[in-house]
This record gives C-alpha cells, sequence and structure tokens, in this order.
C-alpha cells in the first residue's frame, strides 16, 4: 500500500491560533507550508519543523484592490 503525504497550508503561522495548528499538523505527522507577515517571524519555524524550507512571503495590497 502506498503511503499519502499530507500537506496542510496554515496563514500566519508563527503567532496564536496559526501556531497551535503547526505545532498540532507537526505532530500528527503533515507536511507544514506556513506563511508570517515578517521575515524575522518566519524564523521561528525553523526552531519547530526538522526538516523544511521556510519561506517568507510579503503580501502587498495592489492600488486597483481597493
Amino acid at each position: 500500500m502506498a503511503t499519502i503525504n499530507k500537506t496542510v497550508l496554515v496563514t500566519d503561522s508563527t503567532r496564536g491560533i496559526g501556531l497551535a495548528l503547526v505545532e498540532h499538523f507537526l505532530r500528527a505527522g503533515w507536511n507544514i507550508i506556513g506563511t508570517a507577515r515578517a521575515g524575522s517571524n518566519a524564523e521561528k519555524l525553523n526552531a519547530l519543523v526538522p526538516y523544511k524550507v521556510v519561506l517568507w512571503i510579503r503580501a502587498t495590497r495592489l492600488p486597483s484592490s481597493r
């Protein structure tokens, strides 16, 4: 039987509910894709995830989207 790898995207994953979700899914063996508002906050994920690629995604609001 093939092993199924599960992956979850957690936004604002460095604090509050987002951080709790990251910790929950890590314990359950899931792969995590996490986002952070600031690059310095993304460093928190380095301590949690043993094998990882941490990406800092800067979201900006375009003038036409207001």
